[in-house]
């Protein structure tokens, strides 16, 4: 049975044309926004697990990991947040 986790965090994300990415610290502030992003980790131990990440406005986008703590490990590393709250 696939298993469903779930987080809400609020990131600095830079606007690309057609696309998004977290902002750098030397992006150009007009092209940055604060948004909630919600994370996703769907999957299974068979299949793996994917880490889906949707910035509020903006298309999803995922990675996918054999194992749920490799997805938890990468958000909290690609997002720089610490401790993020998993439902």
């Amino acid at each position: 049975m696939p298993k469903t986790m779930k987080s809400t965090i609020v990131q600095k994300i830079r606007i690309l044309k057609g696309g998004w990415r977290v902002a750098d610290r030397e992006d150009d502030i007009k092209y940055v926004k604060q948004l909630e992003i919600e994370l996703l980790i769907e999957g299974n131990a068979k299949n793996g697990y994917h880490l889906i990440m949707t910035p509020e406005g903006f298309f999803a986008a995922d990675l996918h990991f054999d194992s749920i703590e490799e997805a938890k490990e990468e958000a909290e590393e690609y997002f720089e947040v610490s401790n993020i709250q998993w439902s």
